[in-house]
């Protein structure tokens, strides 16, 4: 199963090991730096820092802040993408592929871009099915609202 943030120490499968927790880069990450204090403060004192409770409080206090900054991370290389498309403005045409489709949206692969993007079906025409080669003209971009449009779509003859 994946990995998660508990209070108490779990197996590891991977490792063979009864009971594991990660103490890794307290500069890294905050969840290692509690670890990293409790372990501490047990080897100098011989008793936890904190309590079974007091860790069960503190891990409901940072999860969602964890949560958050994981999205974050993962949105960050997107961020970028779309900061160099807003560069480039909306008179670029993109090489694209039509990925799916339905009434109300088609979606487009930016192979050397790796990107995906949508745009409003009426903007293709009745040709547009997956596969199919297109040119479209990106605008409306936003990256930090994560916002990318097709503004015009062309087929690729």
């Amino acid at each position: 199963t994946p990995s998660g943030l508990e209070v108490q120490a779990r197996p590891h499968a991977a490792l063979g090991l009864d009971r594991y927790t990660p103490v890794t880069s307290p500069l890294r990450r905050y969840p290692d730096l509690v670890n990293e204090a409790q372990v501490v403060h047990f080897l100098c004192s011989g008793q936890p820092r904190w309590s079974e409770s007091a860790l069960t409080e503190l891990l409901q206090t940072i999860s969602p802040v964890l949560d958050a900054v994981g999205q974050v991370q993962r949105f960050r290389p997107r961020y970028w993408k779309l900061l160099y498309f807003r560069q480039q403005g909306d008179k670029v045409w993109w090489p694209g592929v039509i990925t799916e489709e339905n009434d109300a949206f088609v979606s487009v692969s930016l192979q050397d871009q790796g990107m995906f993007v949508r745009g409003r079906r009426k903007l293709f025409d009745d040709r547009a099915h997956p596969g199919l080669r297109v040119d479209v003209r990106i605008g409306k971009v936003h990256p930090l609202y994560n916002e990318i449009m097709i503004l015009e779509a062309a087929t690729v003859d």
